[in-house]
């Protein structure tokens, strides 16, 4: 491995881990700090629309392009695109937890409560979770254990891709059978 490439997973380690830090700041500190807690909703006033909807199909497309780019690297022998969809999964996985974040200011604002949204959000967590956590483990694989990267991470992104299509399915359904956030 060259140092070229030594350097870019280090750096996804360390913007993963900010990712982290970043994510338990904005989702924990509004409900613990109070008054003084940061606003990180923001983008939903300041634009008057949902920012939820806005930004919530990109790591959809994300997750399963990386899924495609390691499908497609592997019948194809391509070492480009199996490196593009390790590229894709992580720029995923870090986006993941502020559109899982914007779902719940969606849903707060809104004021929703419904078994749907509750299945919605708990297979948006396992997405991101599941990514998030995945990243030092990828990592350290591809690192220490080059040979089995490839099989481990078919495996992580084919888990996320999962939940990725479990989420968007909820989140439709909510949309097209209840008409949750259509105006009347």
């Amino acid at each position: 491995m060259n140092n070229r490439s030594g350097a870019i997973q280090k750096s996804f380690f360390v913007a993963a881990g900010m990712a982290i830090v970043l994510f338990a700041y904005g989702y924990f500190l509004p409900d613990l700090g109070g008054e003084h807690a940061p606003d990180l909703n923001f983008l939903t006033r300041m634009l008057q629309v949902p920012f939820h909807p806005v930004v919530v199909h990109f790591p959809i497309a994300l997750f399963i392009s990386a899924l495609f780019f390691k499908l497609a690297g592997l019948a194809f022998r391509k070492e480009s695109f199996q490196n593009t969809a390790v590229y894709l999964y992580v720029f995923a996985a870090l986006i993941t937890p502020w559109i899982v974040r914007s779902g719940g200011w969606e849903a707060d604002r809104m004021n929703l409560h419904h078994p749907l949204l509750d299945a919605h959000e708990r297979f948006a967590l396992w997405t991101m979770w599941t990514s998030l956590m995945s990243l030092p483990v990828l990592w350290f694989i591809r690192k220490e254990y080059p040979k089995y990267f490839s099989i481990i991470f078919l495996v992580v992104v084919l888990l996320t891709a999962g939940c990725v299509v479990l989420t968007g399915d909820r989140g439709g359904r909510m949309v097209y059978e209840y008409g949750v956030g259509m105006k009347p």
